[in-house]
């Protein structure tokens, strides 16, 4: 099988995948070879994608030269799969993701790979092929120039159907072609970076994220829209993201949509990834740290594709593909061992679905007045319901009850640098270790070898519940203090 393609003015790379098997294929002028030797009394289905994003130029195929008597088939329909489009910046196009942490070797196409990215992960977890991504290396919510170059709004570009370094469109993509179930944006993190001197504020972001909400929402009017909170917070000890997530946050709750949710991504306290192993530079993942990002996010971004896709998304657990359900009780459903639904029922952290939840402050996501609304009691998160405000910083709208003043702010320190040798998702103890008595808050749970753990002297806050534990991404362990149901103070949250 021979692919004639027009001649790229750099190297590019192609992934193909022959019956499941796949391999990588430079290529830049001439015939592109992607098969020798098939059998010819074998079927074969065969699948080729590109590695690098659009700001290299065109791939346009002109001819696909086969053996003479070589028989065609038609796809197997994908009506089954989910359609899932990721939208975002070079963490989603995967900039930098093949180079080891610390190493600026390949700052180019050689060193790129979308299939190598956490959005790749999700879509195998998903079970579905048919995923696309609109992403830019160095986009953002709002217009800037570095490096001697514009960079365009990632909503003007959004509506484009191939890259272009100005700011017109000459060839919009036709939306009527294929229609997303469910859209991924991961953006935010250019706007904010050292060499952008346009850096908004918080309401002045939650504006342009909003638009961009607006677009996509027009585009695709029954998507599932999942904003995804920019890892960059996590590993920023100079607070340049503090403006970002507060604008974020209130873009998506300004929003008022049921079908537009907002996911967080760890705290500075609290970090998903290693802010040195992690990361090739800080900010862009490495392939392990995408995939750790993905086996994060999926708890709490499958049930929520379940719910709205059922037919798409079977099962239970994390992965589409999982078991059937079975019929389980609500006190089931939130006990401290089914870490799975309960942690990916809520945005910020987990608590009462809103038709049961306690009297008294309610912290619900996204709003009250959702009828899938997840709520924090006092006794779960004290933090998150001592007033509105607060409760809005975790992501959520005060309900009802409670006092409407400002709790004592928590503590502002940042944390300790992770040594990289380590693989936690947070400052804590590795589990195999010894870890000291009393509550102790794993993650990703209980039973993983290589368990990163905080313990109750570590992070108070993740310990002090199980549901607060869930809350972390993580599952409450081991006994002491964390059998309680109520809550200690947080001491370690830093406020957006």
């Amino acid at each position: 099988l021979v692919a004639k393609l027009e001649p790229y003015l750099v190297t590019m790379y192609h992934t193909c995948r022959i019956n499941g098997m796949e391999f990588v294929l430079p290529h830049r002028t001439g015939d592109l070879t992607i098969a020798t030797n098939l059998s010819p009394s074998q079927r074969y289905t065969i699948w080729c994608g590109r590695n690098t994003e659009a700001v290299y130029g065109k791939t346009v195929l002109q001819a696909l030269l086969v053996d003479a008597g070589t028989q065609m088939f038609e796809p197997q329909r994908q009506d089954d799969e989910l359609r899932v489009e990721f939208v975002g910046d070079s963490i989603t196009a995967g900039w930098l993701v093949l180079n080891d942490p610390g190493s600026y070797v390949n700052q180019n196409q050689t060193g790129e790979d979308i299939f190598q990215t956490w959005d790749r992960h999700l879509a195998d977890a998903w079970g579905t092929s048919n995923w696309r991504a609109v992403a830019r290396t160095g986009i953002a919510i709002f217009p800037y120039t570095a490096y001697g170059l514009q960079f365009h709004r990632i909503k003007d570009r959004f509506l484009c159907s191939e890259f272009s370094y100005s700011q017109c469109c000459p060839n919009p993509w036709d939306f009527n072609k294929w229609q997303a179930d469910v859209v991924v944006i991961n953006v935010g993190t250019n706007d904010y970076i050292p060499v952008n001197p346009n850096k908004p504020s918080a309401a002045t972001f939650a504006v342009g994220y909003g638009e961009l909400l607006l677009v996509v929402r027009s585009k695709y009017p029954h998507a599932l829209i999942l904003c995804i909170m920019p890892l960059a917070y996590t590993c920023d000890s100079q607070s340049r993201y503090d403006a970002m997530c507060r604008g974020l946050t209130e873009a998506v709750r300004d929003a008022e949509d049921e079908k537009i949710r907002l996911h967080l991504t760890g705290t500075r306290q609290a970090p998903w990834l290693n802010c040195n192993a992690d990361y090739v530079d800080g900010t862009h993942p490495t392939i392990a740290g995408g995939k750790k990002f993905a086996d994060r996010l999926l708890p709490g971004l499958t049930p929520q594709i379940r719910q709205f896709f059922p037919e798409k998304c079977r099962g239970i657990g994390s992965r589409c593909q999982s078991p059937a359900p079975v019929s389980t009780s609500l006190q089931n459903t939130l006990s401290t061992t089914d870490k799975t639904t309960s942690a990916a029922s809520t945005v910020a952290t987990t608590g009462l679905p809103s038709t049961t939840a306690a009297s008294g402050s309610r912290c619900c996501y996204p709003n009250c007045r959702g009828p899938q609304s997840f709520c924090n009691t006092e006794t779960e998160s004290p933090f998150c319901t001592s007033s509105a405000e607060n409760c809005q910083q975790c992501g959520g709208e005060l309900c009802g009850g409670g006092s409407q003043t400002t709790a004592a702010p928590p503590s502002s320190t940042t944390g300790r640098t992770i040594p990289a040798s380590t693989t936690t998702t947070s400052e804590g103890t590795e589990s195999t270790s010894g870890v000291p008595g009393g509550a102790v808050c794993c993650y990703p749970d209980c039973g993983a070898p290589q368990n990163q753990c905080n313990t109750e002297r570590d992070s108070p806050f993740c310990t002090s519940s199980a549901a607060n534990c869930r809350g972390c991404g993580g599952e409450l362990c081991s006994g002491g203090g964390g059998g309680a149901q109520t809550s200690a103070e947080p001491t370690t949250t830093t406020t957006w």
